[in-house]
């Protein structure tokens, strides 16, 4: 990773990385917007995926990461 500085607009980020473990990483990022039921400043609110596993996170999440209750 380079450091860069971003404005995110005051969002907090989940980041999957081209190395990460993506069938643990999907879960995760999904559950981050909804732990503490977004009361909480450290909310998942923007996914930012690298290129190289953006299919596979997104193909993740379709697959339906999320079970009601």
């Amino acid at each position: 990773m380079k450091p860069v500085p971003l404005e995110l607009g005051g969002k907090s980020s989940t980041v999957i990385s081209a190395d990460a473990d993506v069938s643990r990483a999907v879960p995760g990022a999904a559950a981050a917007v909804f732990f503490n039921s977004g009361q909480i400043c450290t909310v998942g609110s923007r996914l930012l995926i690298d290129a190289a596993v953006y299919e596979e996170v997104i193909a993740g999440g379709r697959a339906g990461s999320l079970q009601p209750g």
